[in-house]
């Protein structure tokens, strides 16, 4: 029979004995509880005759315990995430219970690192006699930390094919986030000649959680350093460049100011092979190139600087035409 909700049995019915005498029964009785608990109870029952003799059977009563207990989680938790993108350390709370006889434990699957989200928790209460209850929990993990931005400044040459393009990468591209960064959005990507000198670009942040970081990085443009058509305007800025007649110049200055670092001859353009050579004051080839692309910077073929001198150049353009002269390197600034 089953438990009640005080964790035992009354009005059991017990049944009726079968009894027999050779004369007359005279009473039948036993010794059952009122109240039965937990577990198995032997009653006697016995039977008298009308002489007064006796006699005694027994009858076992199982009382079981099927009543499931109580549990009501904690309250639902809101709590936020760390500098890893989870919640550690968080208190659950304590469940409430009860059962008709005992609680013998409880027991939650709540994680030691809740990641960001809602996670459902699951409390099990467990009574004396194995029977169980569960009930859920929710904890939510939100972030609310916003990138961290880290900014490069950064220099550009102005481009003479067109505007000199950035990305977010090269002004924030060492930003970081707990949770990680979604994108990286500039108000400026695009950069001409009437962008030449300092530039504030501003930068916003956001990370996953739609959190947003906003600073400024500054971007400084330069000039191109190159003038194919030799009118003094860099070609960065020049809206009209002629490069149609082969003008080689007589010098160039090699400093690293990314101005007129190169020798560049402007008109190659309309020649299939260019073939240059340099010689020093004694004859000695010191630069060769078969395929001339307005690359020479000054070093020798063995990858060394030039000293600063004159120097005797012969340029053979699709194998017939013939420039020679002489070019000046001058690195002094």
């Amino acid at each position: 029979m089953n438990a009640n909700s005080a964790c035992s049995a009354f009005n059991v019915a017990l049944g009726t004995p079968v009894t027999a005498d050779n004369c007359t029964v005279a009473s039948v009785t036993n010794d059952a509880p009122t109240v039965f608990p937990i577990g198995t109870t032997t009653v006697t029952w016995i039977v008298t005759d009308e002489a007064g003799l006796t006699a005694t059977a027994t009858q076992t009563v199982t009382i079981v315990d099927q009543i499931v207990p109580v549990i009501y989680a904690p309250v639902n938790v809101i709590t936020y995430a760390n500098n890893n993108c989870e919640a550690t350390n968080v208190d659950l709370g304590i469940p409430v219970t009860s059962d008709n006889c005992t609680v013998a434990n409880v027991v939650n699957d709540g994680l030691a690192a809740f990641p960001l989200g809602t996670t459902t928790v699951t409390w099990t209460v467990t009574d004396g006699y194995g029977n169980t209850a569960t009930a859920q929990q929710l904890v939510t993990v939100l972030d609310t930390v916003s990138a961290t931005a880290v900014i490069t400044n950064i220099s550009v040459n102005l481009l003479t094919t067109g505007p000199v393009v950035i990305t977010a990468q090269d002004v924030a591209g060492a930003s970081f986030d707990n949770c990680g960064i979604s994108s990286i959005i500039l108000d400026k990507y695009e950069f001409t000649c009437s962008d030449l000198g300092v530039n504030t670009v501003h930068v916003t942040i956001y990370d996953n959680s739609g959190n947003q970081t906003h600073t400024t990085a500054v971007v400084t443009v330069l000039l191109s350093g190159i003038d194919l058509d030799l009118d003094g305007v860099d070609d960065g800025c020049d809206p009209s460049v002629n490069i149609t007649t082969v003008e080689v110049p007589n010098g160039f200055t090699p400093d690293g100011d990314n101005y007129n670092d190169k020798f560049v001859i402007p008109g190659l353009n309309d020649y299939t092979t260019i073939a240059l050579q340099i010689f020093d004051r004694y004859g000695n080839l010191v630069y060769e190139s078969a395929n001339y692309a307005n690359d020479w910077d000054g070093t020798s073929m063995k990858g060394s600087d030039l000293p600063d001198d004159t120097y005797f150049y012969v340029l053979t353009l699709d194998g017939t035409e013939n420039r020679q002269g002489y070019v000046y390197i001058n690195r002094v600034k």
